[in-house]
Parts: C-alpha cells; structure tokens; sequence
C-alpha cells in the first residue's frame, strides 16, 4: 500500500500486527487483496451506498456484524480517499479507533514511513 500513497496521504497508513499495510479512512479500511486489486471494508451503510456512486465496485458483500465489503481497481484509490478521507489521522487511544480494531479483529498499529512525493 505504501507505494500507492503519496506523503500527503501518509497519516492514513496504518500496519496490523503481522506487518500488513493499510489505509484507514474515516468510513472503512482499504488494503491490497491483489496485484491490482483493493479490499474495502466499510463500516457504514450508507457510505457504502454512496462508494457505489463514487467508482465501480465488484465483489460486494456484507456480514452479519454490519461490515460491508467490497473490491475495487487500485486506479480507483484516490477516488476513495477523496469521498472518505480524515482530515488529520486518528488518536492512538481513542475510542474510535478501539471500537474498529474489534469490529476488524485485527490490531491497529502507527505506521509513519518515508515516502517518496508523487507527481501525479
């Protein structure tokens, strides 16, 4: 993921606890489930409704715990993190960010890589 992303995004990249990258955005979490192809795990309803309006998506299903799921084409990133970007990155402690590491089931741990700035 950290090739994808340019030093302007940098504060939404996050690693889990056995080193995978992803980009944790304000609706979901985005990370690369193939060469070429992005997962997206959103925790909201509604803005999975209004993803569908954003770009394409394949592969779309939910579970039974309210996460929606989907796939998307990696050209489509930045379309993503325009609709759902933070503004700033999220508090270490806070209880947001507690609340999806058990909806993920997976730890949220602060990445800060260096990062080279695209021109795009």
């Amino acid at each position: 993921m950290k090739e994808l992303i340019t030093e302007q995004h940098r504060h939404l990249l996050w690693k889990d606890e056995l080193g995978d990258y992803f980009l944790l955005l304000k609706f979901g979490e985005v990370f690369r489930y193939e060469e070429g192809i992005l997962r997206i795990h959103c925790f909201s309803q509604k803005a999975f409704n209004n993803l569908k309006k954003v770009c394409p998506i394949f592969n779309e299903w939910s579970t039974d715990d309210k996460l929606y799921l989907a796939d998307i084409d990696k050209a489509d990133l930045y379309k993503v993190i325009k609709a759902w970007s933070p503004r700033k990155r999220f508090a270490q402690n806070s209880a947001w960010l507690k609340d999806k590491e058990k909806r993920l089931a997976h730890r949220i741990i602060p990445y800060r890589p260096e990062l080279k700035n695209k021109e795009d």
